[in-house]
């Protein structure tokens, strides 16, 4: 997580293949690679990485969205699987309203007033991952500037994990990483 939070991508994608060599079910460590493959833009190998976390937990709706998102940044027409696997999502637990947005069924609006629910580091949180959810979206729609603003937005409103080693938010990471692959 260091090595992510450094911008030393490639150092943490051997740490994590190492990791799974001396344990290859460690799902930290394979969520870990996928985040970091992500950052780098290697969405393809992001996807295979949540394909196998989501298939290991298909209620977990985080894996799910990451492995949509990924799958759809990679140019795959991920729409029929995405739909037929949110079917094991609860819509009412974060991050279910994402998932139900990112199925043309939600508003932005009420995404971030599921993420504002629970303690203030939930909201915080929650509220980083709804922004650059909200950020995805606008980017598979071909909408660059919104999807700028949201990205921006969460690197506002999250600077706390921009160097916190104890706190880490995979959104952030991927929203500074998206904003540097947008013109």
């Amino acid at each position: 997580m260091v090595h992510l939070q450094k911008g030393a991508t490639d150092l943490a994608i051997a740490d994590d293949e190492a990791a799974m060599k001396i344990a290859p079910e460690d799902r930290f460590a394979q969520a870990n690679r996928a985040l970091a493959r992500f950052y780098l833009g290697r969405f393809d190998a992001a996807a295979e990485d949540y394909a196998s976390l989501h298939a290991h937990d298909p209620a977990d709706a985080g894996f799910l969205l990451w492995l949509h998102i990924a799958r759809e940044r990679a140019g795959a027409d991920d729409d029929d699987a995405f739909r037929q696997d949110a079917a094991a999502i609860d819509p009412a637990r974060w991050p279910g309203p994402a998932v139900t947005y990112l199925l043309g069924q939600g508003t932005a609006e009420e995404v971030m007033a599921a993420a504002d629910q629970g303690s203030k580091a939930e909201r915080l949180q929650q509220g980083c991952e709804a922004g650059f959810y909200l950020g995805e979206a606008a980017l598979l729609k071909g909408d660059r500037s919104t999807a700028q603003a949201e990205f921006r937005k969460v690197l506002t409103d999250c600077d706390l994990y921009r160097g916190n080693y104890v706190y880490f938010s995979r959104a952030y990471g991927a929203a500074a990483a998206e904003l540097k692959r947008l013109p």
